[in-house]
């Protein structure tokens, strides 16, 4: 019995913090950085401009239409895993950290981690993002 609360007290604690995205989240990168099994690709970051645009849950129609070298994700669905510190996951696996702690105006720095198809590699953009409800 006791087993069996503890279990439903942790689906409870889990299913809490994981809500679906009802904000709306709009972000340019600028910055790129690939990695392939925790060692950078480059000596420096690339200079990019990458935008994505995120209204309740769903990457825009607008930001998957762009072309790949314009478009930042290929994520269509967004989990905000965590209220406090804006963390979103995409159903393919993107994570959007949003710094609330580093406003710069209207916006907040933010970083965009995509796993790559080789094993190991992984992708880093940086820019800002702007967050409304």
């Amino acid at each position: 019995m006791i087993r069996s609360l503890k279990l439903l007290l942790l689906l409870v604690i889990s299913f809490s913090t994981s809500v679906y995205a009802t904000d709306s989240v709009e972000c340019k990168f600028t910055t790129y950085m690939s990695y392939a099994n925790g060692k950078a690709d480059y000596d420096d970051y690339y200079h990019i401009n990458q935008y994505l645009k995120i209204i309740d849950s769903q990457t825009t129609d607008n930001t998957l239409s762009l072309d790949g070298s314009e478009r930042a994700v290929n994520s269509k669905r967004w989990v905000k895993e965590d209220n406090y510190n804006l963390v979103y996951t995409g159903n393919l696996g993107e994570i959007l950290s949003i710094q609330k702690d580093s406003k710069l105006g209207n916006f907040f720095n933010a970083h965009l981690i995509s796993f790559g198809i080789k094993e190991g590699s992984i992708t880093e953009r940086k820019g800002i993002c702007s967050v409304s409800d």
